[in-house]
């Protein structure tokens, strides 16, 4: 599997999606989750039940980048903000993403993490 998954909250304009809205994923499988907001409106990526079933190691953000360590709740990107959340998914499933700044859900801002068994 891709180390490397880029995630758009929003795009260039004032649409509301995630691209892609279904993020692959591998169990036990280390990997980057390269957030990043190239919109003129504020999103966020929550995903309760994935954010319990990941093994966080380190979130990175800002120039120089703070670090975000331990369980994450809700990841928050103002306008033109991105970040490098390093993960490794330790439960298999497909779970439920979406924008829960007011509006942006009922909009269409929905996706799915989908975290496939590790198979050898």
């Amino acid at each position: 599997p891709d180390p490397l998954v880029k995630v758009s909250l929003g795009d260039t304009g004032e649409g509301l999606r995630f691209i892609p809205d279904q993020i692959n994923l591998v169990q036990g499988c280390y990997v980057e989750l390269a957030l990043s907001n190239p919109s003129t409106l504020e999103h966020n990526f929550v995903a309760p039940d994935f954010f319990k079933s990941v093994y966080t190691v380190v979130v990175l953000a800002g120039s120089p980048p703070a670090e975000l360590k331990g369980q994450t709740i809700e990841v928050e990107l103002k306008p033109g903000a991105s970040l490098g959340w390093f993960l490794v998914p330790v439960k298999a499933g497909n779970f439920e993403l979406r924008c829960t700044v007011a509006g942006h859900t009922e909009g269409g801002m929905v996706g799915r993490v989908n975290v496939a068994p590790r198979t050898v």
